[in-house]
């Protein structure tokens, strides 16, 4: 099926002769490395797909045309890959942020070309395991961890195996909710819920009863289970029913570690996660750990207060910003394989940093382009440079 929407798409988008001749110009760039170039060649037609549908999705109806000359930059800029740029993106982002700017990077030639020679991909999945940030990340404060399954066992928050009838009762002897999460994959929210003990049971979300065995079932891979972790007032105060997160892109460029850009990411709605699939917003932070005047919510509609709180949000400042980017900059140095990380940080009451997360694959940049424009910025030349020379 999916095959099919893909060729429909192509027909639609560039009629018949455009479709043969985009198939065509690709088939040799893959000769040999057939099923590279398949998924190469799906993660483009995937990313037409979704500038098309962002768009039509979003409250944006007019697109402003591009001047020749940018026209002209955007392609030279793409060109080191053998790539024609798909500027429905840049027209997009323009249309928001007002940054005139060649350098936007869609996301064919960002998952495709750019993340996979930032990151040794082979390496992701084990520095993604969240089981694994207590061996890791030593010194981040985390939340404190109740139990854990790994590799079909399960483990304390100590690493030391433990019985299922232990493991149901360590989860028993909770006496607050706590939260679920699939260890490796719970990407926009996937499988994350609240458990909470009524009358000797488990109960998901406080209705339905489960079992261990269902919560192996969910996540047959792996998953952890934590505390639901306080924020310090001034984030909750933006929105308190969630979590709300401080999404912090790190990048290594000429051995050097820096923060790339801030978003704080914040719940609506009622919803317990500040996911945007969910109805959540984000808005920028800049170097001073202030917040943008606006936010942004999925169909890219600003909201220059909470719907929900009516907070504004211009003014507004993340505790202990400078500290936050402080560990993940320290962080990133220590860990060799990935030159790029999307850092999950939160704030604690006393404004400690504290890790939720780290992602090292498939990275989102649109929303972070959206508000921030180009995102390399001013260095998106050196670095495409040097990627194009690996």
């Amino acid at each position: 099926m999916n095959k099919l929407k893909n060729a429909v798409y192509l027909l639609r988008c560039l009629g018949f002769l455009g479709s043969l001749s985009f198939i065509i110009h690709l088939v040799p760039r893959y000769f040999g490395r057939f099923n590279e170039g398949a998924m190469t060649i799906k993660t483009i037609i995937r990313s037409h797909q979704k500038i098309d549908n962002t768009f039509r999705q979003s409250i944006i109806k007019n697109l402003p045309e591009l001047p020749a000359s940018l026209t002209k930059q955007a392609y030279t800029l793409y060109s080191d890959f053998n790539l024609k740029p798909n500027l429905l993106w840049h027209r997009f982002f323009i249309s928001l942020n007002h940054v005139k700017s060649p350098a936007y990077i869609s996301e064919d030639l960002f998952y495709t070309q750019i993340e996979p020679n930032l990151n040794q991909t082979d390496h992701s999945t084990a520095y993604s395991d969240k089981n694994g940030y207590d061996r890791l990340f030593t010194d981040i404060q985390q939340p404190r961890t109740i139990l854990r399954f790994m590799n079909g066992s399960f483990f304390d928050r100590n690493y030391s195996i433990v019985s299922e009838e232990s493991a149901l009762k360590m989860l028993l002897a909770e006496i607050h909710p706590v939260l679920f999460k699939p260890s490796i994959d719970s990407g926009q929210g996937r499988n994350i819920f609240k458990l909470t003990v009524n009358s000797g049971t488990l109960t998901m979300d406080g209705s339905r009863t489960v079992t261990l065995k269902e919560l192996k079932m969910t996540a047959p891979t792996g998953f952890i289970i934590q505390e639901i972790l306080s924020q310090h007032h001034e984030i909750s105060e933006v929105y308190p029913d969630s979590l709300n997160t401080i999404r912090i892109i790190t990048l290594r460029l000429n051995n050097e570690v820096f923060v790339l850009n801030a978003i704080l990411k914040m719940g609506n709605g009622g919803h317990f996660l500040d996911k945007m699939a969910f109805g959540g917003l984000c808005c920028g932070i800049n170097n001073n750990g202030q917040l943008f005047p606006y936010a942004y919510n999925s169909r890219f509609k600003k909201y220059e207060r909470h719907p929900q709180t009516k907070v504004v949000f211009e003014g507004k400042s993340i505790p202990g910003y400078q500290k936050l980017t402080a560990t993940v900059t320290k962080a990133h140095s220590g860990i060799p394989y990935f030159n790029m990380i999307s850092w999950d940080m939160a704030v604690s009451p006393d404004k400690e940093p504290v890790l939720i997360e780290l992602n090292l694959r498939a990275q989102g940049i649109l929303y972070q382009q959206a508000i921030f424009g180009p995102l390399f910025g001013e260095r998106t030349e050196v670095l495409i440079a040097q990627l194009s020379q690996t």
